[in-house]
């Protein structure tokens, strides 16, 4: 499952995902995402240029 933040410690949200054979495709943008699989968790931040 793929779940979105807006922040790095706010509440989880379902993000809309496809895939396409091994390839995961999160449609939207979102500053973390939070991906897990079983007791598996990767966490990505997106950085802002400022």
């Amino acid at each position: 499952a793929v779940f979105g933040r807006e922040t790095e410690y706010g509440e989880d949200f379902v993000v809309n995902t496809t895939v396409e054979g091994n390839t995961l495709i999160v449609h939207g943008t979102h500053p973390y995402l939070v991906i897990r699989h079983g007791d598996f968790v990767v966490g990505l931040r997106r950085n802002v240029k400022k």
